[in-house]
């Protein structure tokens, strides 16, 4: 959009092209919502997310996007549109590129942001990025910042992140997504409640949201995903650390979803669960550097009778003291798995936990499986 000045005319119009976009937003998350239900680890990661950081001020929803779907009010909103591109991975020409539209709606305390399409019929030809596509680009961050949390989702929503703390406490977060997710999400992201800043990533334009205490979030779109680094002090610093993330080519990884870092190989080698039905499908991993702490979630189309799916939760980390006397404060009864006593716990929304202790490592796989199945699986997982 050329810059013009917000007359009526022009904010009526942008109203209404608000509306039907996120009119339509709203009505790919319903039908979504009758397929998948999030697991409580995933809405918790979330509230995790949206948590005031060192220095914040309880408005904060700043770790990374703050995935918080919020409706909309106009009637205190400045609308603005900034028209922003990326090259789509595309069947018929490489060079083909495709637009989207940033729609950003400014308060106070905050800005939320939806995308919208602007694609012809040809541009839109180009193929949809799969799980087994995603090409993840990871963040070489500066010396001072020390990675500390690792999330991935493969299932509804294809997303990496990577969450730093410096050496003062102050926090940090790299996010990648594909733009299908963009476009199914809505976004708020706090500020000061002025609109966007143009600035440039690799010659390419890209926006700067800034808050009042000098927390600043720097959104990109490029070769069909969407781009993100969120974090305190100089945005110079920031934009050299996304535009860093392509000076070598993207990582090829078929299970980059399940990949662990660097960090955490450096504590011990995460085990990958074994002997799953198969009408699990992987959904998302998480891994908790601080905590030494590595998750990873699978979900299914079969139902629970609980208006909710099978899901399995596989938990790994170090057998601290604290752990043990927590299994054993809320232990329900023993299971043998692969001759050793395991613990049977109450787990969330009803499910089943299983934990094993061996060789100083917590095991925990949590599921609407029987006992003896969550048995068997975590058997073949820790003894193979």
């Amino acid at each position: 959009m050329s810059k013009e000045i917000l007359t009526d005319a022009l904010l009526k119009e942008a109203v209404a092209r608000a509306f039907e976009m996120e009119s339509s937003v709203y009505e790919r998350m319903a039908e979504k919502a009758g397929e998948h239900e999030f697991s409580p680890e995933y809405r918790q990661r979330m509230e995790e997310l949206a948590a005031t950081p060192k220095g914040g001020s309880e408005k904060s929803e700043r770790n990374g996007f703050g995935r918080k779907r919020k409706w909309l009010r106009i009637a205190a909103a400045a609308v603005i549109f900034i028209a922003v591109s990326g090259t789509a991975v595309s069947a018929i020409d490489p060079l083909h590129e495709k637009m989207y539209e940033l729609l950003e709606f400014t308060l106070p305390d905050h800005t939320d942001i939806s995308f919208k399409e602007l694609a012809d019929d040809e541009l839109s030809k180009g193929e949809a990025i799969t799980p087994e596509t995603f090409q993840v680009r990871r963040l070489n961050a500066l010396p001072e910042y020390k990675k500390d949390y690792v999330y991935t989702s493969c299932d509804v929503f294809l997303d990496y992140m990577e969450g730093y703390m410096d050496e003062e406490g102050w926090t940090m977060f790299y996010e990648q997504m594909d733009m299908k997710t963009a476009l199914d999400t809505s976004f708020s992201v706090t500020s000061n409640g002025e609109k966007a800043k143009t600035i440039y990533i690799d010659g390419k334009k890209a926006y700067l949201i800034t808050d009042d205490d000098e927390y600043r979030n720097i959104l990109y779109v490029r070769d069909g995903y969407l781009y993100s680094i969120a974090g305190h002090g100089d945005a110079d610093k920031l934009a050299g650390m996304l535009e860093s993330v392509f000076a070598q080519e993207p990582a090829a990884e078929p299970d980059w979803w399940k990949t662990p870092s660097e960090e955490m190989l450096k504590r011990y080698t995460p085990k990958e669960l074994k002997n799953i039905p198969d009408y699990y499908k992987p959904c998302s991993m998480e891994e908790r550097i601080d905590y030494f702490e590595t998750k990873h979630a699978y979900t299914s189309d079969k139902s629970n009778g609980r208006d909710g799916v099978y899901e399995l939760h596989f938990t790994q980390r170090p057998a601290e003291d604290y752990v043990r006397a927590e299994i054993a404060g809320h232990s329900t009864g023993g299971i043998l798995v692969g001759g050793e006593q395991a613990h049977l716990l109450p787990g969330e929304d009803e499910r089943r936990k299983l934990v094993l202790i061996k060789d100083g490592m917590m095991y925990s796989l949590e599921g609407d499986e029987e006992p003896e199945v969550l048995a068997e699986i975590l058997e073949a997982t820790v003894f193979d």
